[in-house]
């Protein structure tokens, strides 16, 4: 059950799902903080665990140890087995008063894009659309999106940002990894400074939809930066250093086949109309080729997904962009 979705779970969405389960509700507008409410305002409570020992005349002696159970009174499960007396309790409405009043009341173009609880409650998220531009000449949107997560008994809470829609356990944690590659990722623990901490780190991540508007600017500025045949060869050979003398035929023909991988993807790209041949056809290109191009059939497309957010092929994106950018190779 890779989605994590059970019984007791629900979940709103702007958009489709992957796993269809009627548990989540897929709409086509952004969900409203009513609904986000009525996924995530469930009644948690915490509850001491207490050790019944009998002896061997069959009389019992109560203990109890500093060891609490959390439970989700409303439909009697178990969400924690044990957490320690330090462990302080936070009910999931807090979150969303902070959303409202931080983001939904004050930001215009901000809404929650999905909302959902996996493993009957244990785990809910909330994930915010923060900004959305659109390049002139490309039909796909570019999207910048916050998460908070809060993992009972799975860990700390998590805020951060990314670019993934959150629809199940699977996409949930493909946007946790982003949000540690990209250095926004905040864990939080259980404490009763965890309220403050989580505050002032989801403030923080509003300056990342300044850092949006100033990567737009960049996109842009690529979209207007026609390429020619020349320009692509010289640009893959330094994003696929071969040393011709000392490189094995096999080294050889993958760069080969990744280079052609790129430039079939470059030259056949019928969403981008009228830049079609510019530095940000380019770059799309490339990213395209990081985040799907396989090697061989051995290797998975979940290998390549999680590669591609948070390994070598992130950060070969990140190179191609920079390249791309600053036309000053020789540092490669």
């Amino acid at each position: 059950m890779a989605h994590a979705i059970m019984e007791n779970d629900k979940g709103f969405v702007h958009g489709t799902t992957w796993h269809n389960m009627e548990e989540y509700i897929q709409l086509d507008r952004a969900v409203t903080l009513e609904e986000a409410r009525e996924v995530m305002c469930y009644p948690l409570e915490k509850l001491p665990l207490t050790l019944i020992r009998t002896d061997a005349e069959g009389n019992e002696t109560k203990q109890f140890p500093k060891a609490f159970s959390i439970i989700r009174t409303d439909t009697n499960d178990i969400l924690v087995d044990a957490v320690g007396a330090r462990f302080n309790l936070l009910q999931n409405d807090f979150l969303l008063d902070f959303v409202n009043e931080e983001f939904l009341q004050t930001t215009e173009g901000i809404e929650i894009e999905s909302v959902g609880t996996l493993f009957n409650g244990a785990v809910s998220f909330v994930n915010i659309n923060v900004g959305e531009f659109q390049i002139r000449g490309d039909q796909s949107p570019t999207v910048s999106r916050l998460m908070y997560c809060n993992p009972l008994g799975r860990g700390k809470y998590r805020c951060c940002a990314h670019n993934v829609r959150i629809v199940c356990n699977n996409t949930l944690r493909a946007a946790e990894a982003e949000g540690a590659a990209n250095k926004t990722m905040a864990r939080i623990s259980h404490t009763l400074s965890a309220a403050n901490r989580i505050t002032n780190h989801m403030n923080g991540l509003v300056e990342v939809r300044e850092g949006l508007r100033r990567h737009q600017v960049v996109l842009e500025w690529l979209a207007t930066q026609d390429v020619d045949s020349g320009y692509v060869k010289s640009f893959l050979e330094y994003l696929f250093p071969v040393d011709i003398k000392t490189a094995s035929d096999t080294i050889k023909r993958n760069a080969t086949k990744k280079c052609d991988d790129i430039i079939s993807l470059f030259e056949n790209d019928a969403t981008l109309n009228g830049i079609s041949r510019t530095k940000y056809a380019l770059l799309q290109a490339t990213t395209n080729h990081f985040g799907n191009y396989r090697q061989s059939n051995r290797t998975s497309s979940d290998m390549v997904e999680w590669d591609a957010l948070d390994g070598e092929r992130a950060k070969n994106k990140d190179k191609a962009l920079a390249m791309l950018v600053n036309d000053d190779w020789s540092w490669q």
